[in-house]
């Protein structure tokens, strides 16, 4: 495994430098699996009864929608965050809450679980996918149906340019949606009814690919397995399935680079009963389930245990209603927390810290206000793995520098109070800042600073005072790297260190053809 040994932020001084630089900084280390524009994709909510709620604020705040219905819904965001367009799996709106030119009759359901997921369309940009389903009646539903919507169209309002093209008959409620390990496709996830066959479709830039069958699990046979709840994990590698009526859930195995569905576990406890929905932590250690019996019950299984009895018995109930049919959808968020739906109630339960164990999870019955909306038993169906950040497996953070033992100060750097000053106003100066912890990053990372730095920019030889040539951040991998330190003047600090990766920030010109 690639481990990175040491964190650094590099600064030197050539002959000519006489200018200070002081610098504080922050450090956050995450696996990166996904750009982070991926990430706002699924900042704005819509649901039940005109419920909304936008994440591109801190803390996130209450909005109002058009929709009216009690289950499945789905939302479509720009890379920033803003909204495109929304939709019940009936009625499409467009990002100005009205009616999309067409933008009626899909073949969904009010009271279907899933009724819509939104994909992109990877050929072009600005056109979208809407899967549909129903009810699930075997001997009464549409389907499996896909409408297109065009973003292009009426101004940049929108238009439904292909709708309700029929793709298969006999599909339960239940739909849920990953990236494929290539980072570029996209798989759909179905069930079959009265039989045990998963049905993935990959989504490529040529279209929607036959599907994948995996038989695999017990069948779908009762006429109320039809719901069949179904959620992908954020990292796409394990599939959770309810039998609504039963007192047991599937969890699989999920290989998102070949679409296949594998190794059936059976989660089995009374409370199970009327079992409707599910959510996995960030970290994916702990799988949530919402159930709609008498009593109400929210649970907590320790998904991470390979033994299927220990999974069992890891078994923690979360919080208990006795008000029946109370508890609905859960859904991870932007924000990391796992949000609760609760029917016609104008609020939502959330759990803060899904993370931990038990009640350390931190759940609050009435944890975010709606306001004068009421929720449905749904909540958005999103792309699972572009709704949140991945948690950070390794990290480290300095909200200032009063403390400095897990760092080693090298060259010419000291700490100065609260920050620590790299160099101080003379000439021929370099220094390094290293962390002394490995931390492995093959997964990816993510990072923030800042500092300031005097004379920032100048030209060479104009007159000016000359100011600092730069500084760096360095991902390092050598043993006894700690004293590590690279050239002055042009090389910033880091040239000549080998088995680097620099981000640099270079702010001086040493010569007039730079």
């Amino acid at each position: 495994m690639f481990v990175v040994s040491r964190y650094i932020l590099n600064y030197t001084k050539d002959s000519l430098l006489n200018k200070a630089i002081l610098f504080s900084f922050f450090f956050l280390l995450i696996p990166v699996f996904l750009s982070a524009s991926e990430w706002d994709k699924a900042n704005i909510w819509y649901f039940g009864y005109r419920a909304g709620i936008d994440f591109n604020t801190n803390p996130p705040t209450v909005i109002s929608g058009e929709t009216s219905t009690d289950e499945g819904t789905s939302v479509a965001c720009d890379d920033n965050g803003q909204l495109l367009f929304y939709t019940d799996g009936v009625t499409v709106w467009n990002r100005n809450h009205q009616v999309m030119k067409h933008g009626v009759g899909l073949l969904g359901d009010f009271y279907a679980a899933q009724s819509a997921i939104i994909l992109p369309e990877l050929n072009d940009k600005n056109k979208f996918y809407i899967f549909t389903v129903d009810l699930g009646d075997p001997n009464k539903s549409s389907g499996l149906n896909y409408s297109i919507v065009d973003l292009n169209a009426e101004g940049g309002s929108g238009e439904i340019v292909s709708k309700n093209n029929f793709i298969s008959k006999n599909i339960t409620e239940g739909m849920t949606s990953t990236k494929h390990a290539n980072d570029e496709d996209y798989w759909l996830i179905t069930h079959g009814h009265s039989n045990n066959s998963f049905y993935v479709y990959k989504i490529t830039e040529d279209g929607i690919q036959l599907p994948i069958e995996s038989k695999v699990g017990r069948e779908l046979t009762d006429i109320y397995d039809r719901l069949a709840y179904t959620k992908v994990s954020p990292t796409g590698d394990k599939i959770v399935q309810s039998f609504y009526t039963k007192t047991f859930i599937q969890i699989f195995d999920f290989d998102n680079s070949t679409g296949e569905v594998s190794n059936p576990k059976t989660i089995s406890a009374d409370e199970l009963y009327w079992g409707y929905s599910f959510e996995f932590s960030p970290n994916e250690e702990f799988l949530y389930t919402s159930s709609r019996s008498n009593p109400s019950f929210l649970m907590q299984f320790d998904v991470s245990l390979e033994n299927e009895n220990d999974i069992n018995n890891s078994k923690e109930i979360i919080a208990t209603d006795n008000e029946q049919f109370l508890y609905g959808s859960l859904q991870l968020a932007p924000d990391g927390k796992i949000y609760h739906a609760k029917s016609q109630k104008r609020y939502l339960g959330v759990i803060n810290d899904p993370d931990n164990k038990g009640l350390a999870c931190n759940y609050e019955k009435q944890g975010f206000d709606l306001g004068q909306f009421k929720s449905g038993i749904g909540l958005p169906n999103f792309v699972q793995n572009i709704v949140a950040p991945p948690p950070c497996l390794n990290s480290f953070e300095y909200a200032d520098f009063s403390d400095v033992n897990g760092l080693n100060l090298i060259g010419s750097s000291k700490q100065t109070g609260d920050f620590i000053r790299l160099t101080e106003a003379v000439p021929s100066q370099r220094a390094a800042v290293w962390n002394k912890e490995d931390l492995p990053i093959i997964d990816g990372f993510g990072t923030e600073f800042s500092f300031r730095m005097s004379e920032p920019h100048n030209s060479y030889n104009d007159g000016s005072i000359p100011g600092s040539d730069g500084v760096c951040f360095i991902i390092h991998y050598k043993e006894n790297g700690l004293n590590s330190l690279g050239e002055s003047g042009g090389g910033i600090g880091y040239s000549g260190i080998e088995n680097c990766l620099v981000i640099e920030f270079d702010t001086y010109r040493n010569y007039l053809s730079d």
